[in-house]
């Protein structure tokens, strides 16, 4: 989706994998990872990540996915429990070369941590670690540069970001710093995406009277989060030959990055010429005043 529109620009179909109830969605410098692992019920024995590789999803629509099965060595009881299990979970980072599922646990407020592989085929996951957040965790990210991770959660009437750094074997080892977020509408805070390390886009589900809505949150100022205004400056042309234009009333800083997130090119003009710059996909970050865009680029 365009960040500046709400438009949907693309689609891509996974041909061989089910929705059963998608949580998370995480990446690293090869391949995205989609959580397959809401339980609600505590019930569920077809848990599983799939695996696309990121060469595929930049040149193709419908892609083939490796899969990742799991279930939790600890558990042994299956009967469905409306909301009270420690099973269900909504959260999944990449961390080295493992990944990290977060649970949401019903039961206890506390998320516990499964360390899964990234190699696909069947596990049994043996908890590693538990953290006791007094909310129900539904989202996180993991900023390697930065090494940090951030969560996100609500309660009955709160929602909340938690920061974790400076973590030595064990992430419970960090120091965690935990704030109460004040969005404007929905509470039901569910997906969290890095823009840069300070700010992050935060989804939030429909609520009773709420409405869902995408917010914008500012770690340095992390007791407010601001719903994202869709107003957008024009950035042209796309795919780009030569020159890129940007029309905008107010001054603007453009910064081209590549995929792998590696900063290539800075202006604060608006005619920019990228001819130095490979034919390929880019990642564009627009700063207009206090607000960002982002969009992808293509170079021919």
């Amino acid at each position: 989706m365009d960040t500046a529109t709400g438009v949907q620009t693309r689609k891509v179909i996974i041909q061989n994998a089910t929705n059963i109830d998608w949580e998370d969605i995480t990446e690293d410098n090869q391949f995205i990872y989609i959580g397959d692992f809401g339980n609600n019920q505590g019930n569920r024995k077809n848990l599983r990540i799939y695996k696309i590789s990121k060469q595929d999803y930049l040149v193709n629509d419908t892609l083939v996915a490796d899969t990742i099965v799991f279930k939790y060595s600890d558990q042994i009881n299956f009967t469905p429990s409306s909301f009270s299990t420690n099973y269900d979970a909504e959260a999944l980072i990449s961390y080295g070369d493992s990944l990290y599922i977060f649970t949401k646990n019903w039961g206890d407020f506390r998320t516990n941590i499964y360390p899964v592989s990234k190699t696909p085929g069947q596990y049994s996951l043996v908890k590693s670690d538990s953290i006791n957040t007094q909310a129900w965790i539904t989202g996180a990210v993991c900023d390697s540069s930065q090494k940090q991770i951030i969560l996100i959660g609500y309660t009955f009437n709160t929602c909340f970001y938690f920061k974790i750094n400076n973590w030595s074997n064990r992430f419970s080892d960090g120091q965690l710093t935990r704030k109460i977020l004040q969005p404007n509408s929905s509470i039901q805070i569910e997906g969290i995406a890095q823009i840069d390390s300070s700010h992050f886009f935060i989804s939030s589900e429909k609520f009773q009277s709420t409405v869902s809505e995408l917010h914008i949150l500012n770690c340095q100022s992390p007791t407010k989060v601001e719903a994202l205004k869709m107003q957008k400056p024009i950035i042209y042309p796309n795919p780009c030959f030569d020159n890129l234009y940007i029309k905008s009333a107010s001054n603007t800083f453009l910064s081209i990055y590549s995929l792998d997130g590696k900063l290539l090119l800075q202006s604060d003009k608006k005619t920019i010429d990228t001819q130095q710059l490979p034919d390929g996909i880019y990642q564009i970050q627009l700063k207009v005043k206090d607000k960002v865009y982002y969009q992808k680029l293509q170079i021919l």
